[in-house]
Formats: structure tokens, sequence, C-alpha cells
């Protein structure tokens, strides 16, 4: 195993442009021009340069030549892309800023997509989209922008779509890959895939199996604090108005077995966020006759993660207003945190699709048919709120279990025209049905029901204005829920070409939705309002787009589009209205959290495809402007409670409106016949048009977690050793500063005064290639060369814990070798 801060990295730059020197002169096969790339992102095969839209596609070539494996592997080539990683309660992928804090509890704001099946769902603090581990894909394409008509309701600022290579009928193939690598100040990884093709029967039936096994060996550390019994720590004899430091001695009375518990002595557990990934794809292809064809896709995958995946800031200002606490020992820079409870995820999901199509003389009629299910777990700690016992958080093991399992089936059928003329349309019709079982369980894993003899003692010491009901049972608090979201939508495009040079098209989106929950909540958290509780909500929504492009040569294409955008509304889920309750009237929802309404976005783009140069030039670029209206939020009750109260719950409402322009900017050139340059830029200025003053967020304030600038190149050099070919490639990625969320600690520093940056950092990776013979092919790597420590998210635990923050994998050094035959 690689020590911490490893030195390994030194050595890989020179010996990949060592490589490269070493075939100077070597001859190649010469390019003369870039390779066109057909994408479906209208839902018909068109080549990018004839798309109006904000489109970025990445190549099967290039997925493998820069070792893409998910989502944060690629999005920072993106311009216009952001992805705030929370660890294990959601990740959000955004574009143009249109989406502001984390996604868990609300409906995502990118659709997510693998083949023909939407893979999303509303997060109620769990992942609300599957991020699969890529393999054996034809292209991933991603579409910026509100993409509603065609690609449903949550697209509202984007759409990615990850499109797997088809069973072939042509002939057998298979492939082998193998990457073992080590991450510094971590531990090693490794990751293979097998993909199998075979015709079985000739020209009409073909199977692809993929199967596909991952370890991510993690690198952030545990470090447990150990600290005195609570009998030890000072105490008072009349109890003060909360916060209640003072109830120990009662406690400790009621259950003397509380005198003789200490927090776990120190120890370090190692690589908390190690990740195991297993995985399964079988495609399935027949076609009967010239007309008809059919492909079934089932998917089988689950990862484990034995714990947290980020590093916390114990800044000792923190600590000021608890006079018994003092910072652990816990360093950011070396991905170490402090929990006295270890957190860990599983998820795990089972996909199923059959695409039927059927060419008629002027139109082709496809049936998509899924269904998937998928379980997640998650243990996550609740130690913040350890001082409600005896004044100092993260002391007493609390912890909540969150399950996820939603069942989702979905058809959609479309009609969509192939004769070329000055008319082309699609129609079409979609329905889902998602039924998604939730349940949020907490414990107090000491034994000894620390929390349960708290309120105890503060229903019975406690003034009447401060005193929360007696408690009638132990459980801490435990909700069942099952949501219901049934959706039938109506879409369509219909384009016409004005002259030979200018197309014109409308297209659009009528939805109906009907959401209905009920739940179950037991447990003394929830006081009186133990129970059963339902609810329904219902949404319908009409979005237009309006499109006019104007192609005056082959090579160059110019394109205006306004469109209107919409993401579901959700039903909240039940919080404890013991901890909660003055948050709740603070947030003006005495009665309970309401469902929230559709927020909507107005999206005017102008963009262009040109090809210069003879074709070796290829440049994207669009300029876009976005109103966003009662935009959904999801943010901590904490926020409207007193200060240091005890709602640790969150919370999603509509809070306003938004704004967002910039420019995006993409090209690429051969610099010769065997050098290739990408480049990408994105420059976002997103910010809100509104005032929220409980959540420090007003008029003018950048939307959170959005960078301004996000720059990207790549150099790709083609060569020969020893008359073999192979490549080297250099990449550089730029992520500028990113607002934390307005309600978190303004400004993050260290002790110093050293100001603490979100984002705004640079990576450097490099690989390099080379066929050792016609079917096997060695390549090594180095990511993230100059271990840079980036800082993707930050955040707190509505002020009470340590800003806790998650960060760029550190460097990556190691080796693939790709067997085809």
């Amino acid at each position: 195993m690689q020590s911490k801060r490893g030195v390994r990295s030194t050595r890989v730059a020179p010996a990949v442009l060592g490589v490269a020197a070493l075939a100077a002169t070597a001859p190649v096969e010469l390019r003369a021009e870039l390779e066109e790339i057909v994408v479906t992102a209208q839902r018909r095969a068109q080549t990018l340069d004839r798309v109006p839209l904000s489109v970025s596609a990445i190549t099967s070539d290039d997925i493998e030549l820069r070792g893409i494996r998910d989502f944060a592997s690629y999005l920072a080539a993106i311009p216009g892309a952001s992805m705030q990683d929370t660890s294990a309660v959601g990740g959000e992928i955004k574009f143009r800023g249109i989406g502001p804090g984390q996604n868990a509890q609300m409906s995502p704001t990118t659709a997510i997509y693998l083949g023909e099946v939407p893979v999303i769902h509303t997060g109620r603090n769990v992942n609300a989209s599957y991020n699969f581990w890529l393999v054996d894909l034809d292209r991933i394409e991603v579409l910026r922008g509100p993409q509603g008509q065609l690609f449903g309701s949550n697209s509202l600022s984007g759409a990615i779509r990850n499109i797997p290579v088809r069973a072939q009928l042509d002939g057998f193939d298979a492939a082998v890959n193998i990457t073992g690598s080590g991450t510094s100040g971590g531990a090693e990884n490794w990751d293979g895939d097998v993909a199998l093709n075979m015709p079985l029967i000739e020209d009409q039936l073909a199977l692809r199996l993929i199967a596909y096994a991952a370890h991510d060996g993690g690198w952030y550390d545990n470090k447990f604090a150990g600290t005195d019994p609570l009998g030890t720590l000072p105490v008072t004899t009349t109890p003060p108005a909360p916060p209640p430091f003072s109830l120990f001695p009662l406690v400790a009375q009621l259950e003397p077995a509380a005198l003789d518990y200490a927090t776990p002595p120190p120890r370090r557990a190692r690589n908390t966020n190690a990740t195991d990934i297993r995985g399964a794809r079988i495609m399935l292809r027949w076609e009967p006759g010239t007309r008809t064809r059919a492909d079934l896709m089932a998917v089988f995958e689950d990862r484990d993660t034995k714990g947290a995946a980020f590093a916390e800031y114990a800044n000792p200002l923190t600590f000021a207003f608890l006079p018994f606490a003092t910072p652990p020992d816990i360093d950011l820079r070396r991905h170490e945190h402090f929990q006295t409870s270890t957190e860990g995820q599983s998820d795990k999901i089972s996909l199923f699709n059959l695409v039927l199509e059927y060419d008629f003389d002027a139109a082709t009629l496809t049936s998509s048919t899924s269904y998937w299910d998928r379980t997640e777990e998650l243990a996550l700690s609740l130690g913040v709120t350890s001082f409600l016992i005896n004044g100092i958080p993260n002391t007493i093991p609390l912890v909540s279990y969150r399950t996820d399992n939603p069942q989702v089936i979905t058809q959609e059928l479309r009609l969509t025209s192939t004769h070329e003329g000055r008319i082309d349309w699609l129609a079409g019709v979609f329905w889902q049905e998602i039924d998604q079982r939730h349940r949020v369980f907490g414990q107090d894993l000491t034994g000894l029901d620390l929390r349960y003899w708290r309120d105890v003692a503060a229903a019975t010491v406690f003034p009447p204005q401060f005193a929360p009901p007696m408690p009638t049972t132990t459980t801490l608090a435990d909700n069942q829920a099952r949501y219901r979201d049934e959706q039938f939508a109506v879409f369509g495009q219909l384009g016409y070409r004005v002259t030979e040079t200018v197309h014109a098209a409308f297209s659009f989106r009528w939805f109906d939705l009907d959401q209905s929950f009920r739940s179950t909540s037991l447990g003394f958290q929830f006081g009186l309002a133990q129970g059963e509780q339902s609810g329904v909500n219902s949404e319908q929504v009409f979005t237009p787009r309006f499109e006019l492009s104007w192609t005056p040569t082959d090579d160059h294409f110019y394109y205006a589009s306004a469109a209107e955008g919409f993401r579901t509304g959700i039903i909240n889920r039940d919080v404890p209205p013991l901890d909660c309750g003055s948050a709740l009237v603070g947030a003006g929802f005495p009665d309970g959290l309401p469902p929230t309404t559709p927020d909507t976005v107005w999206s005017y783009e102008l963009g262009t495809r040109l090809a210069l140069l003879d074709r070796r030039l290829r440049l994207n670029a669009t300029a876009f402007y976005v109103d966003w209206s009662d935009l959904q939020m999801n943010f901590p009750l904490s926020a409207f409670g007193p200060p240091g109260g005890a709602c640790a719950y969150d919370a999603v409402a509509n809070v306003g409106d938004a704004r967002s322009s910039g420019i995006e900017v993409e090209a690429t050139a051969l610099l010769g016949e065997r050098l290739r340059l990408d480049l990408a830029f994105g420059y976002t200025d997103a910010q809100f048009t509104s005032d929220v003053p409980q959540l420090n967020v007003l008029d003018g304030a950048k939307i959170p977690f959005t960078p301004e600038t996000t720059f990207y190149a790549a150099l790709l050099y083609d060569l020969q050793v020893g008359g073999r070919p192979g490549f080297a490639r250099i990449e550089w990625q730029y992520v500028g500063d990113k607002e934390p969320l307005g309600l978190d600690f303004p400004t993050f520093q260290y002790p110093a005064g050293v100001p603490f940056r979100i984002g705004d950092h640079h990576v450097v990776n490099l690989r390099a290639g080379l066929d050792l013979t016609e079917s096997l092919r060695a390549e090594i790597f180095a990511n993230n060369v100059f271990d840079e420590f980036g800082v993707t998210n930050a955040s707190t635990t509505g002020g009470l814990g340590y800003p806790f923050v998650t960060t760029i994998r550190p460097r990556t050094l190691g080796a693939t070798l790709r067997w085809r035959f």
C-alpha cells in the first residue's frame, strides 16, 4: 500500500514525454480532416454539426482514450457543467447554474438516461439519479439547456444520455480491459471488464454480454476522538433555558450506566470511502426482417461504500459557543474527518428495457418499455446532536438509517418521420409510474437510550413553555412512507424548411402528474404527531420550444432557440415536530411542509457550428440567457429555528427567482496530421433575483456551487514506436471559484486566516498507450499529476458541526491493459 502523500508521480510525466520523443520521426497514418459525429439528440440520427442545440458528444474512442468511468471523469470537459459532490446523500449535476444546493430530497434538474431509459426519481435525502459505471458505451451525449420537450420533466438544466453499444449481427468479437492504480494518501484501486459479442442467427440475432467489477481503495480517513466519561463533565444543579447543556445530572440519575459511558477511544479508520462495484449487462438484438428491429437490455449493478467521503475542518472558532469542547485533531488536507459512528452506503439497481422499431415508408415507429428497481441504503451519523445530551457535538454515536426503494415502469411510443422533404415531424406519448418506498430510522448506538432519557429529563424539569412531551417509547424516530408518482405526457415536434438554407421548428410537451403519499411516524421525536399521514398533489404543464436555423454553406450552421423547461414538484417527507416545530413556524409552515410547485425556466440561445480550414477545425459556440421562476431549493430547517436548535432535518420549498447568462465554446483542431487539440470554455453568471433573508439569499447573490469559469484543453498525439501505433495525451482542467450555500458559513478560513476556496483548482492528467500486438494495448496514466487539493463542495450541519468538504481525487498513478480479438 502506498504511504500518505506518495511521490511516485514525478516519474510519470517524463515517461509519457519519452514515449512521444521516441516516435518523433515515426511514420503514422495521416488525417486530412476531422471526422463527423452522428448523434440522436433530437430522437433522430443527425450529424452533430446540424443539431440546433447546445450538445457535446464523447465518442467511444475518446471514452477509452480518456479513461472515462463515471460523471466526474468527463464533466470537467463540458462547458457550463458542474457537479456538486455531497458524499453519500446525493451528487448534483447541473448546467448553467440551474440547480442550487444539493438535490437530495428534490427532483434533479438534469435527466440521466441509460439508452432509452430515464434513471431519475425524487431523492428524499438519497441520490436522485444513478451513476452507472461507464463501460462498453457507443457514446455519451450531453445536452445543455432545458430539454423537456423530448426528454421529460426533470431536464430543467439539461440531459445526459449514456448510450451502450448494441449487440452486433456482423461477427464475433471480444474485449477485456484491466486497470490497476494507486491514489496518493489512499489505497490501491483496480477495475476490469469483459465484453463478448456473439451472433446467434446469421444476420438476424446477436447477443452481447458485459461483466465488470471495480474496487476504489478510497482516500478519506476517520479519526475517532476519545473523551472522558460523561460523569466527569462540569455540571450545574439548576437547568438554564435551552440549549440544555446542564441536563446531564438528571440523565445520569435516570440511567446510571451513562456515568460509565465514554466516546470510543482514539483510533483511525482508513480509506472510509473505499467502494466496490459489480455489474453485468445483457444486450440482445433481433432483426427478423428489413423493417423490424428489437433490442433487449438487462442491467444489474451494485456498489458498496464502507464509510464517509468527506473531510472536516475543525476551526477553533466553530467551538466558541461550546464551553466544554475542543477541536479534534483532524487535518483537512490529509482528508480526515471525525465521527463517532461509521457511515456507509449500499446501492443496487436492476434495469430492463425493450425497444421495438418498425419502419414504415415515411416514418419509424419506436416503442420503449422499461422497468427498474433500485434499493439504496445509507447509514449517516447524527452525532452532531450529541450536544443535546452533554453539550458537546460528535461525542455520542447517534445514527440515521435511510432506505429508499423506487420501482419505476416507463412506456414511450413515438413516430418519427424519415423521408427528406420540406416537412419533418415527430409525435409521441409517454407514461411513467414511480412507486417509492422510503424509511428513516434513528438509533442510539450506545444501547443506553441517552437521547430518550434526555427528553424524559427535559419533560420533567423544563418549564412548560420549553418542555417537550413526555416520551411514550424509547424509539428515537421511525418514519416509513410510500410515494406514488404517475405521469402521462404528449410530446411532438414539427419542422419546416422555409428555404433551401432556412429551417424552422416547433416542439412541445404537455404532461399531467398525480402524486400521493402515505406515511407512518413513530418515535418520541415526532411527539404528538406520531401516527399516519397522507396527501395528494397534481400538476399539469405545457412547455413549448421554438427553433430557427440557417445553413448558408455546408460548413456553416447558425441557430436561435427559445424554450421553456420544467421540473416536477415534490411531496416533502415528514419531519419530527418535537425537534423542528419552532423551525417549521419560522419557515412559515406551522402545519407541516406542503408539496412544492413546479419550477420553470425560459431559455434563449444563439449558437453556431462551423467547420473551418478545410474541416481541420470545428468550432461550436453558444450564448444563452435563462430566466428561472419559483425555484425549488433544499435547505436545513435549522436555518429558521432558534440558535442551537435540535432540528437536523431539511426541507424543500419554492423560494424565489433567479437568472443565468453566459457563453460556451468548444473547438477541435488538427494541428498536424497526427496532433489534435481539444478546447472547451464556459462562462456562467448565475444569480438570484429575489430575496430570502433567512437563507442569506439576496438579490444579486451568486447561485451556490456554480463556477463562473471553466477551461479544458487536451493534446492528443498519434505515434508509432518500432512500427507499433500508440498515443500520448495531456489534458488540463480548470474549475473556477464557487459560492457556498448561503446558509453555511459565508467564508471558510484556516486558523491562520488563509481564505478557503471552493473550486478554483487546476488538474493536469497524462496518459500514453502503445499497441504491443495487433490485439493488445498497454497504457500508463497519471491523473491529478500535481496532487491539487480541489474542493467541490463545502457545507455544515445547520451550523452545529464542523464544516465538511468533498474534494477531487488526489494524484493517482496506474496502468491499463486492453485486449481485443
